[in-house]
Formats: structure tokens, sequence, C-alpha cells
């Protein structure tokens, strides 16, 4: 059965998608990033969201909550989704607006603009040491993050992906 979706992207897109769409349980579990041991049934449901959202297994990660699993996109599937858009990606532009000093409690502030087939998508982000288990990140290192965390957001953003990052599950709790 043919998927409307797959007509919007690049054919070569779409064949690595249905490649690991049609992988054994085995091998697409192996992609799946989760700490735990996932159940065949857990697999596929993992499965059924990377087909939902267009993105590969192996961008795919579950993280245990209450409920059972969380799935999240991986920053790898950001990107790989934005570069993989139908529009085409013309740029991606952060713009720092306040990088992260002791003056001003190292508190880094990012906008990032994304275009994508001359359309721009722009988010933010805000990042500062917080908590003392960051109390050893320097202003450049907070900075660098707070950079990667808009441009994740404003992928997300251009490409309409409403899965959470994996990368920022820390900040989520079960």
């Amino acid at each position: 059965m043919a998927d409307i979706r797959a007509e919007k992207i690049a054919p070569s897109t779409w064949e690595f998608l249905k490649k690991e769409y049609s992988l054994s349980l085995q091998q697409q579990k192996a992609l799946i990033r989760c700490e735990h041991n996932l159940s065949e049934e857990e697999v596929r449901s993992g499965v059924q969201v990377a087909r939902a959202h267009m993105i590969p297994v192996s961008a795919l990660a579950l993280i245990p909550s209450k409920n059972g699993f969380r799935p999240h996109v991986t920053s790898e599937g950001v990107m790989w989704k934005v570069h993989n858009d139908p529009r085409g990606l013309d740029k991606i532009e952060p713009d720092v607006i306040q990088w992260a000093e002791e003056d001003n409690n190292y508190c880094a502030k990012v906008k990032c603009t994304i275009t994508l087939g001359g359309k721009d998508f722009v988010d933010f982000s805000q990042n500062s040491k917080g908590s003392d288990n960051e109390s050893s990140l320097g202003g450049e290192q907070v900075t660098r993050e707070c950079i990667d965390q808009a441009i994740k957001r404003a992928c997300k953003v251009a490409v309409g992906l409403s899965l959470p990052v994996y990368e920022e599950r820390a900040q989520e709790t079960c």
C-alpha cells in the first residue's frame, strides 16, 4: 500500500525510510534508542510512531514513563528531517542574543531562523548554568548548548515535528 505522504519526499528518502520500516523486529529493536529491553509490541508501536512522523526508525528513542514508553526523536533525527524536507533547506542561522557570562549569571539567549523553500521558521532558546551539577560549565559551553537547542527547536517548527528531543530528556521526569 502506497503512502500518500511519500509522494512529497524525494524517492531516495522514501526508499531509505521504507528499508528501515521493513527490517526485522530484531533489527528495528537494535536501531531504537532505549535503555531498557523492549518487547515486540513496543518495537512495533515505536515503528508506527516513526512511520507517523516520517522519520527513520534509527531516529527514534523510547523513554520509560509511568504509562509505558514515551517516544522521542534524536537530535540526528531532527537534523535528518530538516535536511530531507522536500522544500529544500536554504539556511540555518543561529543568532546569539545574549552570551552566557559571569555578569548575567551565565544565561545565554539564542534566536534561530531556519529557511526552507524560501520560508523562514523561527524559535528561541534560553539556557543557564542552573543546577549545582552544571556548575563546572563555562559560559562558552552554556552558549553552545543554547545554540544547539535553538537550532533543534527551529528545525522542529520548520518541519512540524511534535516529538520531544531525546537529548533534552534530562529536563523531564518520568
